[in-house]
Parts: C-alpha cells; structure tokens; sequence
C-alpha cells in the first residue's frame, strides 16, 4: 500500500488570471488558523464582541442560510453549490440573495453598502471586512457577523467555510447593515 502525502499549500497566493490581483480571503496564515477548529462559543471570561440584542426574521434567515454552507470549501468566484464552494463574498452573495435581500456581488461593494461601525456594535446579520491587498483600495475579505463575537466565513483558498471567534486585533472593521 502506498502512502498518500497530504496536500501542500501553495507558496504564493492564488491570483485573479484577468486582473492578476490576489484572490479575496487570502491572508496570511495566523496561529489561529493553524490546525485549529472554531466551531465553539467563546469561554466563559474571555472577552467578547457582544452585539447589542434584537434580531430581526430576515436576518435570522441570512445566518441559516450562509450556515447551511458550512464545511464547503472555499472556491475563488464561488457563488453556487454547482462551482462546489463559495468564496467570501460569493457566500454573502447567496445567503442574502436566498433571503429576499438584494445585496452587490463582490466584497468592496458588499462593505460598502452599509455604514462602516465598531466591531462591537455590530448585530447579528451585519458584516465584517478587511482590508489586506495594498494593491487595491477597500474591503478584499468579508465574513458575516453572528453574534457573540463569532463570524462566519469562507476564508481562503484550501480552508473550508467556518465558524470562528473574531480577534479584537485582525485589523477588521464592522459593517451594520438595515434590513
């Protein structure tokens, strides 16, 4: 029986063949990601980016949707079941879309659609954005916030959509939405 050696990562980051510009999501590698699950709440005593309570139908609708999707892989462009994965803002694509709520397609338009807030005034339902290509000006991650300081998101190439705590000190910025 031979062995199977597990997949390499790519040494350089997948680029857009058309613009050249590095693919949405992808970041470097933080201890965090590294052989690490986040599919757990926050321990008691950590701290916490509480969202202010209330909640709304639809955007109790969003989170299930884009949560139905967990464990699917990241795929540059992806938007459907069919491409066999979503990337970060082709999953807010689908989850708002699915819910009756018109949102742009790509993340600099999805952050720009709502007013940029503290991470910790964020609701349930709104989003979460990073900037990381100095090659291009605004949002080129995006992660839908679901409360307790928890966000969902397709990461980057070669992880799956998850669950994870956000870090106070990531560099990312709130986006609430109303809807």
């Amino acid at each position: 029986m031979q062995a199977v050696a597990p997949p390499v990562a790519p040494t350089s980051a997948p680029t857009d063949p058309q613009t050249g510009l590095v693919a949405p999501g992808v970041m470097a590698p933080t201890l965090d990601e590294i052989d690490v699950e986040f599919d757990t709440l926050p321990q008691k005593g950590e701290e916490k980016l509480q969202a202010p309570v209330g909640s709304s139908k639809k955007r109790d609708l969003v989170i299930q949707y884009a949560r139905e999707k967990l464990g699917m892989w990241y795929v540059w462009g992806g938007e459907s079941d069919a491409e066999g994965g979503y990337d970060c803002s082709g999953l807010l694509y689908y989850a708002f879309r699915k819910a009756g709520i018109d949102i742009p397609r790509v993340s600099m338009a999805q952050a720009d659609r709502g007013r940029r807030v503290p991470l910790n005034k964020l609701r349930p339902g709104d989003l979460v954005a990073w900037e990381n290509n100095p090659a291009q000006r605004g949002a080129d991650h995006i992660a839908l916030y679901i409360g307790n300081g928890m966000i969902l998101e397709a990461p980057k190439t070669g992880l799956k959509i998850r669950i994870r705590k956000l870090g106070a000190s990531e560099g990312a910025w709130g986006v609430a939405l109303d809807y």
